[in-house]
Formats: C-alpha cells, structure tokens, sequence
C-alpha cells in the first residue's frame, strides 16, 4: 500500500462526514468565544473543506484551502471556501500568498504527516498578520489506553486512522507529546492561548455514558498526554518586537 491510496481512503472518509455533525464544531465554538472572529482564515491541508465549513458557513468568515490533492479541492468548494490553490509538497512548498495576509490558520492532522513540520508552521506564521491564531491539531498516539494495549500487542495503535496499515507503511510518521507540540510551536514565535484537548478524551468506559463523559473532559483537561487521544491548542503569533 502506498501514500496514494491512504490518501484515497482519508478522503473517501472525509467526504462521509455530515457537515452538520462535524466533530470540530465544538472546537470553533470555543475558539470564538475566546478570540474576536477572523475576517479571513487559511485551512492548510484542507482535504474536503468539511472542518472548516463551520467558520465560513455559520460565521460568514472567509476561508481559504490549500492541499495536495485535486480531489479533495473539488469538495472544499462545495463547502463554502472563498478560494483553494493546490500545493506539490508541504514539506518545502512556499504558500502561494503574500506575508501577513491571514487573521487565523487552521493546520488540522497535518504535521503528524511531514517529514518537515516546522517548514509549515513557518510559512503559517508567514502568512499571519502579527497578532493573528493558529490551530493546530494532532493525533495523540499514546495515551493510556493505547499503552496498555501496547503491553498486548507490542504495536502503535493506530486508533482505525488507517485500519489497513501496518507499522512499516503506516503514514503517520510524527508521534508527538504534547509538550512536543507545544514546544515546537512556542520556539517558532507563537505562544499558548488555549488547550482544546480536552474535546478528544479517552478513556476506558467513562465515554460510553453521558453523565461520566464530563469526567473524561476534566481528566483530559488535566493530564491530555493520559487522556486525550487528540492534541488540539490554539496559538497566538507573537509580534516581532516582543520575541
């Protein structure tokens, strides 16, 4: 199996999702009552467009996407962006917009797959007025549940990312923590202005019953590296001066 075909079947996935039960809605609701809503807001590896209909369809923002895949472009479209552009390789590409041109950016499961991350979060910050926002957003591969099933089967748990996969063409080839992902977007000119992680909890029959499921959200707010199987934060760009 190679690069293309779970791209086919991430997008095959994508394109399922009803925008109405998007699972990221939750996470711009928060956002937006902490920060004043963007004008404009650039989804880097948009894939369909379905996480960020929300802003554009719901707030009136403007979106727009880059991705690698044609596919993929054709249906963020249909969900409501200004404008997508088609981008070879993420890992090196210049993006195809001038400096300081985005209020907010949205880099959603994309740096768990680059062989360079931090050529993205530059451009990000590139591309972002002074003061603006990135989110970013990827998969916690160890929280505790998948440690003890590791005890088991001595493999990654893939959490159905990829149910094909095994761990020698698994495309996921960045496993950070979470203070890996703070870390490395905090010594880029950015700084924390809100954990979100707590929207991925996991934990072991806690989330199967709605009146536990608000523990599993206290737990993963405390100790997301335990209980969270997603790492979800939103950063501010610092102004030059101030770095």
């Amino acid at each position: 199996m190679n690069k293309e075909h779970f791209q086919q079947k991430y997008i095959e996935n994508l394109c399922d999702i009803d925008p109405a039960r998007n699972y990221f809605i939750n996470i711009w609701d928060d956002v937006f009552s902490e920060i004043e809503k963007p004008i404009n807001i650039l989804d880097i590896g948009c894939g369909t467009g379905v996480f960020s209909s929300y802003p554009s369809k719901k707030h009136g923002c403007l979106v727009y996407g880059i991705d690698s895949s044609d596919f993929a472009l054709e249906y963020s479209i249909k969900h409501g962006f200004k404008e997508i552009k088609k981008i070879n390789d993420l890992n090196y590409d210049v993006f195809e917009y001038n400096d300081n041109c985005f209020e907010f950016v949205l880099c959603k499961d994309v740096l768990e797959h680059l062989v360079n991350p931090k050529h993205v979060v530059k451009e990000a910050s590139r591309v972002l007025e002074n003061n603006g926002y990135l989110l970013v957003h990827v998969p916690n591969h160890f929280p505790l549940l998948a440690r003890i099933k590791f005890l088991f089967n001595n493999d990654i748990d893939t959490f159905n990312f990829f149910p094909e996969s095994t761990r020698w063409d698994f495309p996921h080839i960045r496993f950070f923590t979470h203070e890996e992902l703070i870390q490395t977007i905090t010594s880029m000119g950015f700084k924390v202005v809100l954990d979100l992680s707590r929207h991925f909890s996991v934990f072991p029959l806690i989330n199967r019953f709605k009146k536990t499921k608000e523990l599993g959200m206290i737990l993963a707010n405390k100790w997301p590296s335990q209980y969270s199987m997603g790492f979800t934060i939103l950063f501010k760009k610092v102004e030059v001066d101030s770095i």
